[in-house]
């Protein structure tokens, strides 16, 4: 989800930009690739949840794809040509979060919609719904169960009309003040675990492959080959930072070796022993994602002389999208150090 906007609103489930596009809202059985046996539990419960009006709790490690799986859920029932709304819940201020849900009263006595109602007939997707204020969880909790809000400032009550997704990097009955923990039972909440891909290594491969045909296809480039000493080592990493981690993998080696098989020793040095020594990150555990992403861009602005417009092309994005990644890590188009 883009973080510079809290809010993204379509009629129909968009792809994600964050590229983790494996759980494609078309045809999800198909779509999902893995065949361990942690992805087929993901899938069962995915597509069991899609078809039900109840609300739906993602749970998961950052970077696993629980937003794909709340739009690939919306796309699959019944509601998937009414709107799907999402908010990031990381940015939005506890101040605002009443209005922004709930909407509020005008001074003129009209009533300023808020997400509940602009997703009305369709899904609402929190993201990250911990976030929210302990207050206001529990206001969640109410009108999940009583089917009824009432806005800032007005005195009549507002029906739900819209399924209610959530998600969370907490894993619930662990974090006792992530409120909606308490739901599921109650309130008959669906509850989805997105596995970390630690638990689902034999998937790595074909994941991998997936990312690499999309970053040489936004490069105008056909999809390479990967050896078998390379899927061994891909299948050994632990993956701290998750399917976003594969992501970067996969853009890093299509950006650096744009030609020719991927072998072992064409991967990026933070994967580990029998990895090349190229990677822009040092070999070792951790990786932070933010740092890994900062040191990508220095690296490819150095390979490109620190011209914005090329180092754009070679990491797949467009010029604004760098840029506001610069502005992000305080880097400048020549800052290749």
């Amino acid at each position: 989800m883009d973080t510079h906007n809290p809010l993204t609103q379509a009629g129909k489930t968009q792809p994600d930009d964050s590229g983790e596009g494996v759980l494609c809202a078309a045809g999800l059985d198909r779509q999902i690739l893995g065949a361990s046996d942690a992805t087929r539990t993901m899938v069962s419960r995915i597509l069991k949840a899609a078809p039900l009006n109840q609300p739906v709790l993602i749970t998961g490690e950052p970077g696993t794809g629980k937003s794909l799986a709340a739009r690939a859920i919306h796309h699959m029932s019944h509601l998937s040509d009414q709107p799907f709304v999402a908010l990031d819940c990381l940015a939005v201020p506890q101040s605002r979060q009443v209005k922004i849900i709930f909407g509020q009263a005008r001074p003129d006595g009209e009533v300023e919609k808020g997400l509940l109602e602009r997703a009305a007939g369709g899904t609402l997707f929190l993201d990250e719904v911990a976030r929210l204020s302990d207050d206001f969880q529990a206001r969640l909790l109410q009108m999940i169960r009583d089917r009824v809000f009432t806005p800032v400032g007005a005195s009549e009550p507002v029906p739900v009309r819209t399924r209610i997704i959530a998600s969370s990097c907490r894993v619930p009955g662990v974090v006792s003040a992530f409120r909606l923990d308490g739901m599921n039972e109650v309130l008959g909440i669906v509850p989805i675990h997105i596995p970390p891909l630690r638990e689902r290594l034999s998937d790595t491969p074909v994941l991998f492959r997936h990312f690499l045909a999309q970053a040489a296809s936004r490069r105008g480039l056909s999809p390479p080959g990967v050896t078998r000493q390379a899927n061994s080592i891909l299948e050994r990493h632990s993956w701290p930072g998750n399917v976003r981690e594969l992501i970067h993998a996969a853009d890093w080696i299509m950006a650096i070796h744009p030609q020719g098989d991927i072998s072992a020793e064409r991967l990026p040095g933070w994967l580990g022993a029998g990895a090349g020594d190229e990677g822009f990150l040092l070999p070792g555990k951790p990786v932070d994602l933010e740092e890994l992403e900062k040191n990508y861009i220095k690296h490819v602005l150095d390979l490109t002389g620190g011209g914005i417009q090329k180092a754009a092309k070679v990491l797949g994005i467009n010029r604004k999208t760098l840029s506001l990644k610069l502005k992000k890590y305080g880097l400048s188009a020549r800052d290749t150090a």
